[in-house]
């Protein structure tokens, strides 16, 4: 599941265009490396190999940082892309290293997405990690306000019944609404395999500001 931007929703340069193209693809690579790690059964020696590669790469790529909010990953809110507007999310981000291989898109009021999960998200044999799953069924009821156009929402509430094991490789169907209620929105959703449900999901989510508040004065 490739994720690539959109027009910008501010100037980038050309050089970080390119800079964020090729973190992108980093990014994948990445994960596919992850999940090799956790299949592998090459011998030994490759191994140490491999991890000497590994690390050569870690110190290369720590010689420089970036700070901010999303390490300046994002431009701004883009209801039509949910991977760039949470690019760090351990679960859509478009530059996160460590999510799942999941995608989620805006569709008629609805949110529809698909997810595959692999041999790292093991939890029962061949099966996915029930904490995976939450973590896919929060993020999956967190973009639900999106289709009423509100962005700033926090989970109050998160109930997730599981009615059969998600399997591993194997594609999974998303999908949630939601409505509008005082101070927040209702949503509700269902991740299915071969057509059958899998997980059900429901959640309460408060409007919220994520302004810097003012410190307060000291007491003289």
């Amino acid at each position: 599941m490739e994720s690539r931007p959109p027009a910008p929703l501010r100037p980038v340069t050309p050089e970080e265009r390119a800079r964020r193209e090729a973190l992108l693809t980093l990014a994948e690579a990445t994960r596919r490396l992850s999940d090799v790690v956790a299949r592998t059964a090459v011998g030994p020696e490759v191994l140490k190999e491999a991890e000497a590669d590994v690390r050569r790469a870690t110190a290369a790529l720590d010689a420089a940082h970036l700070g901010g909010p999303y390490s300046h990953l994002m431009d701004g809110v883009d209801y039509d892309h949910p991977s760039l507007t949470l690019p760090l999310s351990p679960i859509i981000g478009a530059y996160s290293p460590v999510r799942p291989e999941v995608e989620l898109w805006l569709d008629d009021g609805r949110v529809l997405g698909k997810a595959r999960l692999e041999r790292k998200h093991t939890g029962p044999p061949d099966t996915a990690h029930g904490g995976v799953v939450a973590l896919i069924a929060d993020q999956l009821m967190a973009v639900v306000p999106w289709t009423l156009q509100v962005a700033t929402t926090a989970t109050k509430t998160l109930t997730v019944r599981y009615r059969r094991p998600l399997p591993l490789y194997v594609d999974v169907d998303l999908e949630a609404s939601g409505e509008a209620v005082e101070k927040g929105v209702r949503a509700r959703g269902a991740m299915s395999a071969g057509g059958v449900v899998c997980v059900e999901v429901e959640a309460e989510l408060v409007v919220v500001s994520f302004a810097r508040e003012r410190p307060r004065e000291q007491p003289m």
